[in-house]
């Protein structure tokens, strides 16, 4: 289309042709596909495939429900859905990361300042070297969650009390996590990661701009180890709102070894995720969308993909451009319901 890039298109058109277009008839009038997604795929937001005629996949194909395998058809199918109409939200907004820097751009001290996106990835040099700025739409996603539901429901987690100690201690006992802050994947192997993958992605909560003269375990650095640690079976739906939390290694067979498999291994049905860096405003405008979706009593697969055509729309109507990273690239995975 012509407000994309030339490259991004062609590059769209040719992996729908390779792995979408040998399916097509097979797929028609198919109206839900059930997707267990191998290797690369996992990193693969199918509804961005741009079609020839300069339209998505996510305005003509079929609803896709992303599951992490077979079986998990048969696990929801026996397990009653639990409704999301009163449920007990945990909101992480307005992070206070310690406001050293202002603007992206490289600071006086020569470390690296990140504003415009949710996050970084990077090797771990210039992870260490990495502050923290302010994500000013973060505190509207946590309105928008309470416009939603009921807003005496929800329980905010904002500012220097947004703290990674207290994330841990509070998570538990929610229905919903709704976490709107920066996340990281590394790409490079971390000093004594090698064996652990786990420690390669994660997500910066209050005080991480302190964390080199941290005297406790609270760091402001919540790792995927440490996400799979938590018992969080109680939780139905856990809403990552930062940049790459559905990326990290990927195994063939086994998957992607990251904040996914964390919140699930953690015990969480469904995982909302991006799989590339978001724009701060694009993210609270496709969340704002998909909140409402929810409050509104529609399915959590349903919602995610009403949001995405919801920002689409709303793009075109205003001439803008329709770059998937404005209008998608998270997806649900889990119990759709």
């Amino acid at each position: 289309a012509s407000d994309r890039p030339a490259g991004l298109s062609n590059a769209s058109k040719q992996l729908r042709r390779a792995i979408w277009d040998p399916l097509a008839d097979a797929l028609e009038g198919v109206e839900t596909l059930y997707l267990v997604p191998d290797g690369a795929f996992h990193l693969i937001d199918l509804y961005a495939l741009a079609l020839d005629d300069g339209r998505f996949l996510v305005e003509i194909g079929p609803q896709i429900r992303w599951l992490d395998s077979g079986r998990d058809l048969a696990l929801y199918a026996a397990s009653v859905a639990r409704k999301l109409d009163e449920p007990t939200i945990l909101a992480v907004g307005d992070v206070n990361f310690d406001e050293r820097a202002a603007s992206v751009g490289t600071t006086g001290d020569g470390t690296r300042n990140v504003a415009l996106y949710r996050g970084v990835s990077a090797s771990c040099d210039v992870f260490r070297q990495t502050r923290w700025s302010p994500l000013s739409q973060s505190m509207q996603e946590v309105e928008a969650v309470e416009a939603a539901f009921d807003a005496s429901r929800v329980r905010r987690l904002a500012g220097t009390h947004a703290t990674e100690e207290c994330f841990k201690e509070e998570a538990a006992g929610n229905d919903v996590l709704h976490i709107a802050t920066h996340g990281f994947f590394l790409n490079d192997r971390c000093a004594g990661a090698e064996t652990n993958p786990l420690l390669l992605s994660g997500l910066v909560f209050a005080g991480a701009n302190q964390r080199e003269v941290s005297e406790t375990q609270d760091d402001g650095i919540l790792t995927a180890e440490e996400v799979g640690a938590l018992d969080l079976r109680n939780v139905e739906l856990a809403v990552l709102s930062a940049c790459d939390t559905g990326r990290g290694e990927v195994a063939v067979g086994e998957g992607v070894f990251g904040l996914r498999r964390a919140f699930h291994v953690a015990g969480v049905s469904t995982v909302v995720m991006s799989l590339w860096p978001t724009p701060d405003a694009a993210a609270q405008g496709w969340m704002a969308q998909f909140y409402s979706g929810l409050g509104q009593g529609r399915s959590i697969a349903q919602s995610a993909r009403d949001a995405s055509l919801a920002r689409l729309e709303q793009l075109r109507a205003q001439r803008l451009p329709t770059h998937p990273q404005h209008w998608c690239g998270f997806i649900a995975a889990g119990d759709w319901r």
